[in-house]
């Protein structure tokens, strides 16, 4: 047996070597093509048989480098970086650190530690494509908001009635209208025709009714804008509205996508099946569980990966329950959204959810106890393959004396 630990850099890898019964060597491979087939034809020359290859990196476990390990048939552990920088105080007490020390402090711990760790196995290709889009979706989503506010801001400096407008600035008539009348002068000269053109374009319901009320916001009295500065907030104004219709269409796109993908992922109709978990949701909730059931034997790892699950810290006497900071933060996001849904749709989400809220517990906080307890719920539809049945988990709701579900 090998083990081989990794500690990872932009520019090249430190990699310890230590066979089984043997002094560790060490080399140091760069960071592309040449480097991987450096390290592999330095551990194939030590260990030919891939299954007998234990390689333990700091981190997650991400990146090209990694995948080639993975497909190379290596077993790859990713380790908690928290736990590399304590273990390395056992091998130096006073705290030295060199990226070569840390390489070998990795093989140290496949050699105490391996069957502690969770090794990395090579998911399907329709997992791996599914959490790309759905973050990508989640990272446009932050990034509507962001552009949302900003262009409410940008308006509200010189242009506070074009707020009046529409509802939504982010619907496509809204961006139609401000490219329009970019300026509160524009507004104030509005015709008509030209209103009335521009909604039924947008196939807005209620025309006459709509171009009567903006014609009205048009002729009141606006507060003056800065002559000398309107045109450039204008400028910014279309700058934002452009970047806001962007991302939009590219939300759009990764939405069918997801629908394509949840589609064709075999977990899809089972999550699916439970009412308020939609296509993005599902797509979320799939990749939070994974694929591989054998190496989740109950659903606590679940619940501590996404941050569902509080800390407990006893000492003596003393027992402090604390909130977990360390975990998935798009997973636990993810979560509280799904809990949001849950409340609107369950019965038992939301008895969980007005009980904590009852004895003080914050939105947020009974929304993620929802999460808690929503958890176990999928991790039995997960591990059984069984869709979501009211009557089946209200039975073992009452086991646990939890409130009736809907």
């Amino acid at each position: 047996m090998l083990r081989v630990g990794i500690d990872q850099a932009s520019q090249h890898h430190d990699v310890c070597l230590a066979p089984e019964g043997q002094a560790p060597s060490y080399l140091r491979v760069p960071n592309d093509a040449d480097g991987l087939e450096a390290l592999l034809t330095a551990i194939r020359r030590l260990e030919p048989n891939p299954a007998q290859v234990h390689v333990a990196i700091e981190g997650s476990g991400q990146g090209l480098f990694v995948a080639a390990l993975l497909a190379a048939g290596f077993r790859v552990y990713p380790v908690n970086p928290k736990a590399v920088d304590r273990y390395r105080d056992r091998l130096s007490p006073a705290g030295s650190k060199d990226d070569r020390r840390d390489a070998l402090v990795l093989a140290e711990i496949l050699r105490t530690d391996r069957h502690r760790l969770q090794p990395l196995r090579l998911e399907s290709d329709t997992l791996r494509q599914l959490r790309v889009v759905y973050s990508h979706h989640q990272t446009l989503v932050e990034e509507r908001t962001r552009l949302l506010n900003q262009l409410t801001a940008c308006l509200r400096a010189y242009y506070p009635r074009a707020l009046e407008l529409f509802a939504d600035l982010g619907r496509p008539v809204a961006w139609t209208f401000l490219r329009t009348f970019p300026t509160p002068a524009h507004f104030a000269r509005a015709r008509r025709s030209r209103i009335e053109k521009l909604l039924r374009q947008h196939r807005y319901p209620g025309v006459a009714a709509k171009t009567a009320e903006l014609l009205e916001l048009a002729r009141k009295p606006q507060l003056p804008a800065d002559p000398a500065t309107v045109a450039l907030w204008a400028r910014r104004m279309l700058f934002l509205v452009d970047q806001l219709e962007a991302v939009c269409r590219e939300l759009e796109a990764c939405h069918e996508q997801l629908e394509t993908l949840v589609q064709a992922h075999p977990d899809g109709d089972l999550f699916r099946s439970m009412k308020g978990i939609g296509t993005v949701l599902a797509a979320g909730v799939i990749t939070v569980f994974g694929e591989d059931r054998q190496a989740v034997p109950n659903v606590r790892p679940i619940q501590c990966r996404s941050g569902t699950a509080p800390v407990t810290v006893r000492s003596g006497k003393t027992v402090r329950v604390r909130f977990r900071h360390a975990c998935n933060k798009q997973a636990r996001h993810t979560l509280q959204l799904l809990a949001q849904q849950l409340v609107q749709h369950h019965d038992w989400a939301r008895q969980i959810y007005q009980t904590h809220r009852q004895r003080g517990r914050h939105y947020h906080e009974a929304l993620r106890i929802v999460a808690h307890h929503a958890l176990r719920v999928l991790f039995a539809m997960w591990r059984d393959r069984q869709p979501y049945d009211p009557t089946r988990f209200e039975a073992a709701r009452r086991q646990r004396q939890e409130p009736k579900a809907a």
